[in-house]
């Protein structure tokens, strides 16, 4: 958590060219316990250029002294060093994930707005996309829920090390996402990301599907609505085997346009008997007689004319609402 604060301070410090300040935990390979290092930093203008200067001071010793001596000069050190751990894990816990130091949902929609906004302004795109671990639970069942946590670990470094880690997020659970500029270098990008978690723990790792969803230049649609988008196209692969990479597309586009056309108007359909029963006879085979029937639901639109059951049946499920077509062909 404190490194993820700290990189955070770094980015600013270094682009805006404020004075940083920041105070943190750190244990070398060759201490036992963790040392409060106090880093000050500022930027100096040369003949040369501007440089960033910051250095750091151990006050480990100097607080340990105090306390055990009760020095009254030393209680001003300490005070100012416990609020300002005090704001650091304030800060952490409101803009950071706890497991991977990652900026959390809500703190990455304001850097993705603020991001995709400037992009938009210089005329570029940007894009969010999402990524998902294809069978995180059969993973975990094999190998253990440690091994798995530690694939989420290491799959944040590898997304921090080709975004940055101002520029991503940990969703929860093995979900995670991302906002960059849409060039040439992403897809690559998004390749390499790939290729380097199907090596992770010697191979003891597992497909992930990617959705990318690309904003217009013109179009003012918030991150939440891309990060949607991009959920959705990665949701295509879910059955995957293998790792896969979808661009919600015109196709997406339709289904989604035809996923809210049912939701809105699935009630007015119901009170306008829009969904009618059709009779389907059954035929006993050994004599060819008709023994029974089975109602089918058909949606016949004023507007857009036949919908099939494929088009509204697996949206109704999936938003809950299957049970009242249920009811209303029962009553039919």
């Amino acid at each position: 958590e404190d490194r993820a604060y700290i990189a955070d301070l770094g980015v600013k410090f270094a682009k805006s060219g404020q004075e940083y300040e920041a105070i943190y935990r750190n244990k070398s390979d060759k201490q036992n316990e963790y040392h409060v290092i106090h880093a000050y930093g500022r930027h100096v203008d040369t003949e040369g250029g501007r440089l960033a200067v910051v250095w750091y001071t151990d006050e480990t010793n100097v607080i340990k002294k105090s306390k055990e001596a009760g020095a009254v000069g030393g209680e001003d050190i300490i005070t100012r060093l416990e609020k300002l751990l005090q704001a650091n894990k304030e800060k952490t816990e409101n803009n950071y994930e706890s497991l991977t130091g990652l900026p959390n949902l809500p703190y990455f929609f304001q850097l993705a707005g603020a991001g995709t906004g400037k992009m938009a302004a210089m005329g570029k795109r940007g894009l969010i996309a999402f990524f998902d671990f294809l069978g995180m639970t059969a993973f975990n069942r094999r190998f253990g829920f440690e091994v798995g946590t530690q694939l989420l670990l290491d799959f944040s470094q590898i997304l921090a090390k080709y975004f940055t880690a101002e520029n991503c997020t940990r969703v929860g659970g093995n979900y995670f996402a991302v906002y960059d500029e849409y060039t040439e270098e992403f897809q690559s990008k998004l390749e390499k990301v790939v290729e380097e978690t199907a090596t992770l723990h010697d191979g003891k790792s597992i497909p992930i599907s990617v959705g990318v969803y690309v904003f217009e230049p013109d179009q003012s649609l918030s991150p939440g609505m891309g990060f949607d988008f991009a959920k959705e196209a990665s949701a295509i692969n879910k059955g995957s085997h293998e790792s896969v990479i979808r661009y919600y597309d015109d196709e997406l586009k339709k289904k989604a346009a035809q996923r809210n056309y049912v939701i809105n108007n699935f009630e007015r359909a119901l009170e306008e008997h829009w969904i009618q029963a059709y009779y389907q006879a059954i035929i006993r085979s050994v004599n060819g007689a008709v023994c029974s029937e089975e109602a089918l639901a058909r949606w016949i639109d004023p507007d857009t004319g036949m919908l099939s059951p494929a088009e509204f049946i697996p949206v109704l499920e999936n938003a809950h609402l299957l049970y009242k077509l249920d009811l209303y062909m029962v009553e039919q």
